[in-house]
């Protein structure tokens, strides 16, 4: 038995519709029916053609975002890499700097007369403030201090009677940091 059409413009007792009797088919020869059955199976092409393209559109917008947080992982790397850049150079500079310092110190130890002495004492002044606005402060490397292997090199181990292990006893060379690194670390006689 057939179905009664949907159509509510066919008036036929049974016929054989297509979608759901929603196109009434009754009384149509074989070209139309063959042009209806033709655009049924371009509507459904277009259906596949449109839930690929859904896809297509999801994988490029999922390649974007991945190309997006890549590029931002690029931008990161690059900024570090060029404040370390910047580092390095600031290290370097200070570093072949600090020399004309320790001679500056060595300088005021043996220098007699109250101008020459003054004089090196500001200009010593000058050159530890202009070294402190660039981030650079000194390690503590005093006598009492606990060696740090981090921050301070033994250069030579003493036995002290009353001193525990591992304590400062006298500092050679004074050691500095850059920014929280260590550019050069402070030369210490330690208790043994």
């Amino acid at each position: 038995m057939k179905n009664k059409c949907k159509n509510p413009r066919c008036d036929c007792d049974s016929c054989e519709c297509i979608i759901d009797g929603s196109v009434c088919t009754c009384g149509l020869g074989e070209y139309e029916m063959s042009i209806i059955e033709q655009l049924l199976a371009d509507l459904g092409e277009a259906r596949e053609r449109m839930e690929d393209s859904e896809q297509r559109a999801t994988e490029y917008l999922n390649r974007v975002k991945y190309e997006k947080a890549e590029f931002e992982n690029y931008k990161k790397r690059e900024r570090i890499g060029t404040e370390n850049a910047f580092l390095d150079g600031k290290n370097h500079v200070i570093v072949n700097i600090l020399p004309l310092m320790d001679a500056l110190t060595q300088a005021l130890k043996v220098v007699t007369g109250d101008e020459n002495r003054s004089g090196l004492q500001m200009l010593r002044r000058k050159f530890e403030g202009i070294l402190t606005t660039i981030g650079l402060e000194e390690i503590d490397g005093s006598p009492g201090v606990k060696f740090d292997p981090h921050i301070h090199n033994s250069v030579a181990v003493e036995t002290v009677q009353g001193k525990e292990s591992g304590i400062v006893l006298e500092q050679w060379q004074k050691g500095y940091r850059l920014n929280g690194r260590v550019v050069r670390p402070s030369s210490v006689k330690v208790s043994g």
